[in-house]
């Protein structure tokens, strides 16, 4: 009985979040941040896209899907770091830092596999919804748009990791 009451108790307080951040042994090395590669990712990602879905996914007009990619990556650009950022403020350490102080501030690279997932969670049903009905194959358009995002996934997080350098 002893047993699995201390089981319990353990669990409960494994459970209980308890946030810590060492920000004063992180540096940066570069003074570009990952956040001021943004406005280049987004260039690349949505160009790229748009042309992986018009020439491999069969969307026949190139203006409606880049429509639907540019409403489909705002969605999936802002997810991630809305997220990222309720949880440093759910963590209490500054209720009052702004998002780009936060995004300046925080020790870490943006573009990790955890964003790819959000990216295809976010993004894909928004592309769906948008191209359907503009496409012959909707398998197709499925498959090509997350091959595309993981491709353009995996070379911002290359740029990223290339052009700003940092370690704990």
């Amino acid at each position: 009985m002893q047993k699995r009451k201390f089981a319990l108790l353990s669990l409960c307080l494994a459970c209980l979040p308890s946030a810590a951040l060492a920000n004063s042994s992180w540096r940066w090395f570069t003074k570009t941040r990952p956040h001021d590669l943004l406005p280049a990712a987004i260039a690349l990602t949505i160009a790229l896209e748009i042309y992986l879905l018009v020439r491999l996914g069969g969307v026949k007009c190139r203006k409606w899907a880049a429509g639907s990619v540019i409403a489909a990556n705002l969605v999936s650009f802002l997810a991630p770091w809305a997220l990222q950022y309720e949880e440093y403020l759910y963590s209490g350490w500054s209720m009052y830092m702004g998002f780009d102080a936060f995004l300046s501030k925080t020790p870490h690279y943006q573009v990790t596999i955890l964003f790819l997932a959000l990216t295809l969670l976010f993004e894909l049903p928004v592309l769906y919804l948008l191209l359907r009905k503009r496409v012959q194959s909707k398998k197709r358009l499925m498959l090509t748009a997350a091959g595309a995002n993981a491709l353009t996934t995996l070379i911002c997080a290359g740029m990223e990791r290339m052009l700003c350098r940092g370690q704990w």
